[in-house]
């Protein structure tokens, strides 16, 4: 009984040292241990709200007029189709016909807005376009709602007629 029970004491001290139970090479260890390095490679860090830099109504106001960024309007299409920022896409979740609009250059500057500083629907957008490749992902915080605000504010409908705020 006492060898018995020495057995399963060695044989349990080998697994936690990383050998195999009966003087194996340890192979099934290493291959366990590499398994969990490839995890810890394939793990990205959580997307979060600050990973993508604010940008002012200065600086989204340079970007429409010297066409600078692509533009993703996170709204409801009733919003977007109401009045957007000129240039701006309407990103719809439910739909794959925003990725015929995407740009194929990865590193294109790109703007998400929503609705204003509150609304969080452009970090869906955000992560969607982050989660394509797209390294170079913005925020517009004052929405359209702040870019409205704005004297002589131009504004693009559905029918894509700009029109003054």
């Amino acid at each position: 009984v006492m060898n018995n029970q020495l057995k399963i004491l060695i044989a349990a001290a080998a697994l936690i040292i990383g050998g195999t139970a009966f003087g194996g090479d340890g192979e099934e260890c290493q291959w366990r241990k590499s398994k969990e390095k490839a995890g810890q490679k394939e793990v990205k860090a959580e997307l979060t709200l600050e990973k993508f830099a604010a940008i002012s109504h200065k600086e989204m106001e340079q970007a429409v007029v010297k066409q600078e960024a692509f533009i993703v309007d996170a709204n409801s299409k009733i919003t977007y189709d109401a009045g957007h920022i000129p240039g701006a896409v309407h990103y719809d979740i439910k739909k794959d016909n925003f990725s015929g609009a995407l740009p194929e250059d990865l590193n294109t500057r790109i703007v998400a807005y929503c609705g204003s500083k509150k609304c969080k629907a452009w970090f869906k957008a955000a992560k969607a376009l982050h989660k394509r490749g797209y390294t170079n992902i913005q925020h517009y915080e004052a929405g359209i709602k702040g870019w409205k605000s704005q004297k002589n504010a131009k504004l693009e409908t559905a029918s894509n007629n700009l029109s003054d705020s």
